[in-house]
C-alpha cells in the first residue's frame, strides 16, 4: 500500500476524530465557533444574502453531483476503469459517511439569529456541503494529477471549496468546526480509497508480470 498516501489519510482522519471529540463536549460551539459566525453575520446585506443562498446550492446538487456524473461518463467512455472505480467508491462512500456521521454525533445546527434562509432539520456535524465540495475537488485533482490541468483544478477547486464553506457559515447553518470536520473527513476518505485502489492494482500488475 502507498504509505505516503495512507499517512496523510490517517493524519486527516485524526483531525476529524479530534474535532468530533471536541464537539461532543461543546456542541454549541468549539473554540471561536460562535464568534466567527457573529463576525460573518455583521457583514450581511441583501446582495450577499442572495449570492450565498444561490451559491450554497452548488455544494451538492447544483454542481458537485452533476460534475461527478459527467466525469464518470467521460471516464467510462475512455475506459479508464481504475479512475472510474475511484470516483464511484469515493463519491458514493462520502454520501454514506455524511449520513452516518451526522446521525452518530447528532449536533444541532446553530440558531444564533433570525434568517430568511430556510431552517434545516438535519444535523450539523460534519457539514455535508463542505464534505461534498471537498470530495469533488479531491477527485478532480486526483484524476488530473498527471495532466497540464492540475494547477488550474487545484486553484479553482480551492476557491470553490472556500466559497461553499463561507456560504454555510454566512447563512448561519453550520459552525466553523462543522466545516473543518467535513473537509478533514473528505480528504481522509478520498486518500484512503486512493491508497487501497493503488495497492490492489499495483499488486495485480505485479502478479501478472510474474506469471
Amino acid at each position: 500500500m502507498n504509505t505516503k498516501v495512507l499517512f496523510w489519510a490517517l493524519f486527516f482522519l485524526q483531525i476529524f476524530v479530534l474535532l468530533a471529540i471536541a464537539i461532543s463536549y461543546y456542541p454549541q460551539g468549539v473554540w471561536v465557533d460562535q464568534e466567527i459566525l457573529y463576525a460573518l453575520h455583521e457583514t450581511s446585506n441583501p446582495l450577499l444574502d442572495k449570492f450565498a443562498s444561490f451559491f450554497t446550492n452548488l455544494g451538492i446538487y447544483g454542481a458537485t453531483t452533476p460534475i461527478l456524473l459527467l466525469l464518470s461518463l467521460v471516464l467510462a467512455y475512455q475506459q479508464k476503469w481504475r479512475y472510474l472505480l475511484y470516483v464511484a467508491i469515493t463519491s458514493l462512500g462520502s454520501v454514506a459517511l455524511t449520513y452516518e456521521t451526522k446521525s452518530l454525533f447528532s449536533r444541532i445546527r446553530p440558531h444564533l439569529w433570525q434568517s430568511s434562509y430556510p431552517w434545516l432539520n438535519s444535523f450539523s456535524f460534519p457539514s455535508g456541503h463542505a464534505l461534498s465540495s471537498m470530495i469533488l475537488v479531491m477527485i478532480l485533482a486526483t484524476v488530473s494529477w498527471h495532466s497540464k490541468w492540475r494547477i488550474l483544478v487545484i486553484i479553482l477547486g480551492s476557491i470553490f471549496v472556500i466559497l461553499i464553506a463561507w456560504t454555510r457559515m454566512y447563512l448561519g447553518v453550520h459552525y466553523p468546526s462543522d466545516i473543518l470536520g467535513g473537509w478533514s473527513l473528505a480528504i481522509a476518505w478520498s486518500l484512503l480509497v486512493q491508497a487501497v485502489i493503488l495497492s490492489v492494482t499495483e499488486n495485480r500488475n505485479t502478479i501478472l508480470k510474474n506469471e
